[in-house]
């Protein structure tokens, strides 16, 4: 069974997303910046996939500037964790409540390989349909 890594700070949001997602990944669930960080430097081998937030409480170890007050810290993470992602070839779906331009052109700023970061609205991507977008990220 695959496994993602699910990082978002409202536990009672994502509840249903990884209900969904339990039926076809183990899911690994992380509230944090650095607790995702972390198990993507431990967990050498045992991630598959990534589903990130955007919108999340900035680390303290760092400035609020660098995350815009939280409002993109997913991004920021993306940024610090890329040759990580590049090279274990993880497939990343970005989620987000924000406008979804402004987050595709920040991701995009971050020069990804083509196809491997998608970004969608919380509005657009439901919990059930979640589980099959992955698996077609997986495939790949």
């Amino acid at each position: 069974m695959k496994t993602v890594l699910f990082l978002d700070d409202d536990p009672y949001w994502s509840q249903n997303y990884r209900e969904s997602l339990q039926k076809e990944f183990t899911v690994v669930y992380k509230s944090t910046a650095d607790g995702a960080i972390a198990e993507l430097s431990t967990n050498k081998d045992g991630i598959d996939g990534l589903i990130i937030d955007v919108m999340m409480d900035t680390p303290d170890s760092v400035d609020t500037t660098e995350t815009e007050d939280g409002l993109m810290t997913g991004i920021w993470i993306l940024e610090k964790i890329k040759s990580t992602i590049t090279e274990r070839k993880l497939a990343v779906v970005v989620l987000t409540n924000r406008q979804k331009k402004l987050v595709v052109d920040a991701v995009q700023q971050l020069e990804y390989p083509k196809g491997q970061v998608v970004v969608y609205t919380k509005a657009e991507m439901s919990a059930k349909q979640l589980p099959s977008l992955i698996l077609k990220k997986l495939s790949k």
